[in-house]
């Protein structure tokens, strides 16, 4: 299993071999959306996108173990997968 290091506490992070699956606790823009997006060590940008919290959990399957920043809206979240 992974790690996550929360900066904020908006959202619940978990890590399985290489899923990240991501519940939000609150809505820190006063919408239903935002925008996220998964960034490898390098800086290069592994996936993106919009979430609609109403339709549930975010899950996200990453290519490689490794390091990673997630950002959901304005929050940014330390992970680090393992497999």
């Amino acid at each position: 299993m992974g790690s996550v290091k929360n900066i904020q506490t908006n959202y619940s992070i978990a890590t399985q071999g290489r899923n990240i699956t991501v519940n939000r606790i609150a809505n820190s823009s006063g919408n239903s959306k935002n925008n996220y997006s998964l960034v490898n060590a390098i800086g290069q940008v592994i996936k993106s996108g919009m979430w609609n919290f109403n339709a549930g959990s975010l899950n996200i399957a990453v290519p490689h173990s490794g390091k990673f920043i997630l950002r959901v809206g304005k929050e940014h979240y330390h992970i680090q997968v393992m497999q």
